[in-house]
């Protein structure tokens, strides 16, 4: 499998300045004496106008994420890296799409999913802007508190690389990941015994001899090193969408850049199908 560039999130930002320009045409109708609004509208656009929006996930968000993998997945026995990757082992989401179900939905969907685990997750962003959202992942900390970045998008049916654990800078969780669950498969089905290499092979031996440049070499996805120190965390996806000033203005991400509900085929499913 190959990896290709997943582009930056600037949908989010787009989306901010699309919202503001209809708030302020609102406002300004107000003024005029133009337009007659209830109470709760004219508190959303006071507090658009303040920078102090806050958008919510649907009810009961985790609580159904409990339900939820207690009646379709294999539960979890303890929260080590072992039983983490069996879990994600089970998860498939469904493909990538940009704008519809990208990094930020895979990252929001995989983060709910292991809440409803029992894990310990936060999301974490490539970009320390608040103004873009850029490339997103998740991070789980163990009970032992070593932390584990993964991939999300790797876990979509089109970009699927099961466990999507990310190997750490000082090479934890390397027996984890997908690329060396490929040297294993590699060294099976082609053995010493039939074949010309080195039968003491070492991963970083086989990687720079036969993994390939378009597999080692994913433009657009994180260092090892940023996976494990991201520039921002958030604890949630309703963190994300709290309003953040940088040089004085307030941006915020909403919702919508998390919504994986909304996306087919979840949007048909229930509990999902009754979720704003």
């Amino acid at each position: 499998m190959t990896k290709v560039k997943r582009p930056f999130k600037i949908r989010g930002v787009v989306k901010s300045i699309a919202t503001g320009v209809v708030v302020v045409v609102v406002a300004v109708a107000i003024v005029w004496g133009t337009v007659t609004i209830g109470p709760v509208i004219w508190e959303r656009i006071q507090e658009f106008l303040s920078g102090t929006q806050v958008e919510t996930l649907p009810p009961d968000y985790y609580g159904a994420a409990r339900n939820y993998v207690t009646a379709n997945y294999v539960p979890v026995g303890e929260k080590n890296v072992g039983d983490l990757a069996s879990f994600l082992d089970q998860i498939e989401l469904r493909d990538y799409v940009e704008d519809i179900f990208d990094c930020s939905e895979a990252t929001s969907m995989l983060e709910w999913l292991l809440e409803g685990a029992g894990f310990s997750v936060s999301i974490a962003s490539k970009s320390s802007y608040v103004s873009i959202l850029s490339h997103t992942w998740v991070l789980v900390t163990l009970d032992s508190g070593d932390f584990v970045a993964i991939e999300a998008t790797s876990l979509t049916q089109n970009y699927y690389a099961p466990p999507g654990i990310i190997e750490a800078p000082d090479g934890r969780f390397r027996e984890y990941t997908y690329g060396y669950k490929m040297f294993l498969e590699w060294k099976k089905e082609y053995p010493p015994s039939s074949y010309d290499y080195d039968p003491n092979i070492t991963f970083e031996e086989w990687e720079e001899e036969y993994l390939t440049q378009s597999l080692l070499q994913s433009i657009g996805i994180p260092s090892h090193e940023t996976y494990y120190n991201p520039p921002k965390i958030y604890a949630s996806p309703e963190d994300a969408t709290k309003p953040q000033s940088h040089d004085g203005v307030s941006y915020y991400h909403p919702i919508s850049e998390w919504d994986w509900w909304n996306a087919p085929p979840y949007n048909a499913m229930d509990p999902f199908a009754s979720w704003d």
